[in-house]
């Protein structure tokens, strides 16, 4: 009994003595020297330790916490993989959301928000102007990080952004390489009128003196609905040497003065977007030899006339390497044949009864609906065994109806890329169909 009362003893004073807050239990010596006095009947040493109020657990010691911190580059890695989405549109509310998150992702949440610029106001580019100024001044510089400005110039609106504003805030960022600018008209048209008022034009001299010091832009994204029909011709004169991307889509009495500015001196090819119907001062610019640009890439938005596309193509079918419409009928497809087919890479038409220009054996992408990508996998070589399917890499699929149907095709369709050793991709919206082929025609140039 006594040998089991000291072992006893020796356990609770282990525990005190390892505990860290043994400091506030009594000493273990008077402890001891109560338990040689026989007083152990008012020591409550053998209680349990919940009942024991200076006493604690044992799991109650722990080591101290260490930190672990990811790297930056990987902190950006994750929010740029969740930044867009499917379409590849910026999804603010996943940044704004992540900046709250911890203090280490605070940072580059807000860096990446500051990639893409709105501003649709003067109220939104006095915050713009007294956030960069507030930034500069503690040591932070988010305007290098700013790489696309989208602004609209709307004068119907109260508060509407100022053209001068707007020239400010593109020279306010040193590395902004895009921008997309909306314009509106003074006046909505009539129902029995469509002539608009009179408007002024839209960049001035000291306009464009402040577009001639600011940063070298690659995209312009341009949707004029204005009356000033000159803004096209004068923003290619500021941003023709470094143009690489164009995209026009607007009122065709919006673009009826004749371009004069000459792409032809730029290094590199342009990716052309369109939204027809075009007018004859644009369609004389694209097709003109003497001033016309080196078109690679050519997308409509709208199913082109048939007259508009064979004049494109036969102007630019020497650099022509990606064709996108919304659909091909057999026509088209004969001109396309024609024309350029042979030249090019990849190839877009999500209609699910588009025709197909042949051959096709060149191509490296294609994106089309079930059923033509279907007839086109089964007309490649080594089809029926396994083997190679030439240069093809890739083929993206719109899907349209979901049905039973529609399902066989695309198990059909799975096992016959399976075969040929081609990638496959399929996607239910029409916006992020165009967007992930014009993503992978930039990636390959």
């Amino acid at each position: 009994m006594l040998a089991e009362l000291h072992q006893n003893v020796l356990y609770t004073l282990t525990i005190l003595t390892s505990n860290p807050l043994a400091s506030l239990a009594p000493n273990p010596r008077s402890l001891v020297k109560k338990l040689r006095t026989g007083a152990s009947a008012t020591i409550n040493v053998f209680q349990p330790w919940f009942a024991v109020p200076f006493a604690l657990p044992l799991y109650a010691h722990a080591l101290p916490r260490q930190s672990h911190t990811l790297p930056v580059e990987i902190v950006f890695a994750v929010l740029e993989a969740g930044y867009y989405t499917p379409d590849f549109q910026q999804d603010t509310q996943f940044l704004l959301s992540a900046s709250l998150v911890c203090r280490s992702w605070c940072r580059p949440a807000q860096l990446l928000l500051f990639q893409h610029v709105v501003i649709h106001s003067q109220l939104a580019f006095t915050a713009l102007c007294n956030a960069t100024i507030f930034n500069a001044a503690h040591g932070n510089e988010p305007a290098r990080y700013v790489r696309s400005l989208s602004a609209a110039l709307d004068p119907r609106q109260p508060g509407c952004l100022q053209t001068l504003s707007l020239c400010h805030a593109v020279s306010l960022f040193p590395n902004l390489n895009e921008l997309d600018l909306t314009c509106y008209p003074l006046s909505k048209p009539t129902t029995t009128s469509y002539q608009r008022d009179s408007q002024p034009p839209i960049l001035d001299d000291e306009a464009l003196s402040t577009l001639y010091s600011g940063p070298p832009i690659t995209t312009l994204r341009l949707a004029n609905w204005s009356s000033d029909t000159s803004l096209l011709d004068k923003l290619l004169a500021v941003y023709q040497p470094s143009l690489r991307a164009l995209s026009l889509r607007g009122a065709r009495s919006s673009f009826s003065t004749p371009i004069t500015s000459r792409l032809t001196t730029s290094h590199h090819a342009l990716d052309l977007t369109l939204q027809p119907p075009l007018s004859p001062a644009l369609l004389d610019w694209l097709t003109d030899h003497m001033i016309r640009p080196r078109v690679r890439t050519l997308e409509f938005t709208r199913q082109p006339e048939l007259a508009t596309l064979a004049a494109l193509l036969a102007a630019h079918s020497d650099e022509l390497r990606a064709l996108a419409l919304p659909t091909l009928t057999t026509a088209e497809a004969a001109l396309v044949s024609a024309h350029c087919c042979h030249r090019l890479l990849s190839l877009c038409t999500e209609h699910p009864y588009s025709a197909l220009p042949a051959p096709l054996m060149h191509l490296r992408h294609v994106a089309l609906a079930i059923g033509p990508a279907l007839t086109l996998m089964r007309s490649r070589p080594g089809a029926g065994a396994s083997g190679a399917s030439g240069k093809l890499e890739r083929v993206s699929v719109m899907l349209w109806r979901g049905n039973g149907e529609e399902q066989q095709n695309v198990l059909a369709l799975k096992q016959l890329c399976a075969q040929l050793g081609v990638r496959i991709e399929f996607e239910r919206e029409v916006k992020a169909f165009r967007a992930r082929f014009r993503v992978d025609t930039v990636e390959r140039a």
